[in-house]
């Protein structure tokens, strides 16, 4: 009896790594899960999941809005891109829905480290008790203009959710 326990606990631990290992993010701290491609490198800063692939020419900040408060149309949510990224122009603001809930997409320019980037934002309402979510992803260009490249970015937004 033991030994089933014991062997069910280690088929649910790697069922578990198995699907960490495809890629999907969740941070329970930050409540939420997002898909990132493959060999991206990955760090859990608290609340905030932070990355770039392996190239570092594209950079992902994912986590809940600082003022727990903040709605979808407050200016928290370009706040958090505009921390991320200097002098930010958005482009594209439209509100939208996503994994069911009311979303905010966001699109626009600005610089990294004096290069010229362009990003592609989602932020999440996932209920009135829980903050803002928001997924950001920016990159100089290229890659930004590749097709390959538009596809995995709308991939990596589209599977943000909330948990």
């Amino acid at each position: 009896m033991k030994s089933r326990f014991i062997t069910l606990v280690l088929c649910l631990w790697l069922a578990g790594t198995l699907s960490a290992v495809a890629g999907e993010q969740s941070n329970p701290a930050g409540k939420f899960s997002i898909w990132v491609p493959d060999g991206w490198v990955l760090k859990m800063e608290g609340k905030r999941l932070v990355g770039h692939n392996p190239a570092d020419t594209v950079q992902i900040v994912v986590g809940p809005l600082k003022d727990p408060d903040a709605d979808l149309v407050d200016e928290d949510v370009t706040d958090f891109v505009d921390d991320e990224i200097d002098a930010m122009k958005v482009t594209s603001d439209t509100p939208t829905k996503q994994a069911g809930r009311n979303a905010r997409a966001i699109e626009g320019t600005g610089e990294d480290d004096d290069e010229d980037v362009t990003f592609r934002a989602i932020a999440i309402d996932p209920s009135e008790k829980d903050p803002v979510i928001v997924a950001l992803v920016y990159a100089e260009d290229p890659p930004w203009s590749r097709p390959e490249f538009q596809q995995t970015v709308a991939r990596i937004l589209k599977s943000f959710k909330p948990l």
